[in-house]
């Protein structure tokens, strides 16, 4: 549902409806919104909508259609739109001007509020069953950077704990 309508927003597997609940109508339609499921939902104080959209069958996997979008859900307008790695969602916050996605498998994603572009990108590392060197790739102040890290990254309260950088 959307806050202050009397309207949803329905995703079917390519597209991204807004349906008016007293007429059965779709108000508007976004094209190439893959993924058969919604991850998660986050509506910012400006009215935008920031939706995370993923895969649950084998040919959406193999479409690349995990996507998150910033929208308009009035005018269906979209703003950014950039593509994830979860698979499923265990967070989605907003803080701080970011968009922190957290997946199940422990990873972590962060993008930029204003244009969707990926900020941080943390994966935990494991690979069939085996601990590797986990590794974190950020951006501060236009530069990325790279490094090995001894844990992976921890969303608190809306706030985010990475453990100290190995030597």
């Amino acid at each position: 549902p959307l806050p202050g309508a009397n309207a949803i927003l329905l995703k079917t597997v390519t597209q991204l409806h807004r349906i008016d609940l007293e007429t059965g109508e779709s108000v508007w339609s976004i094209p190439d919104v893959l993924g058969s499921r919604l991850l998660g939902a986050e509506r910012l104080p400006s009215g935008d909508m920031i939706l995370a959209v993923g895969n649950a069958s084998l040919l959406d996997l193999i479409a690349g259609s995990n996507q998150v979008l910033r929208l308009d859900p009035q005018s269906g307008e979209v703003v950014w739109r950039s593509d994830h790695d979860a698979r499923a969602l265990r967070d989605l916050t907003v803080k701080n001007g970011r968009l922190l996605l957290t997946s199940t498998q422990g990873e972590l994603m962060a993008y930029r509020l204003d244009d969707g572009t990926e900020t941080l990108d943390a994966d935990p590392g494991w690979q069939m069953g085996q601990l590797s060197a986990l590794a974190l790739s950020a951006e501060y102040r236009g530069t990325r950077y790279s490094a090995p890290l001894t844990s992976s990254p921890v969303l608190h309260d809306g706030e985010m704990y990475a453990p100290a950088v190995l030597d």
